[in-house]
């Protein structure tokens, strides 16, 4: 986050330096911007939700960090590890198809026992669950 014309959005993800923040990755999920009743010594903070150690493992710790607004514009950003990757995703979308498509035809289902409703229900599961993931991860 180092252009300083960027504000810090909630859902923004920065990696901890070690200095400023603790080595992983942290979430915004909060800002502050109070100002003195006298009009003096402005301070804006940053709240952060610690989501990943410093090897990338996620973590559900519930650690809030709040950093000054100077400091959370020196941290670089990161990625989201709640993310899927496409591999994941769409992966699951082709395996959705290929059971619909090839685990009902009657060479398959002979072979293998299975009734044609199940075998497509799993499909379109499978289809549906991937395709939720592809529209959910999209921003």
């Amino acid at each position: 986050m180092t252009d300083d014309t960027s504000e810090p959005r909630p859902y923004d993800h920065v990696a901890g330096d070690g200095d400023a923040l603790a080595r992983g990755t942290f979430r915004v999920v909060g800002r502050a911007d109070e100002s003195a009743a006298d009009g003096e010594d402005d301070t804006a903070s940053v709240t952060l939700l610690r989501v990943a150690d410093a090897s990338g493992r996620r973590v559900h710790s519930g650690e809030l960090v709040s950093v000054s607004a100077a400091a959370f514009a020196s941290l670089e950003p990161a990625a989201n590890p709640d993310e899927a990757s496409g591999f994941t995703t769409w992966g699951l979308v082709l395996l959705g198809g290929l059971v619909v498509t090839f685990g009902t035809h009657p060479l398959v289902l002979s072979a293998t026992g299975a009734p044609e409703g199940v075998v497509s229900l799993v499909g379109v599961a499978l289809f549906a669950v991937g395709l939720v993931r592809v529209f959910r991860n999209r921003r």
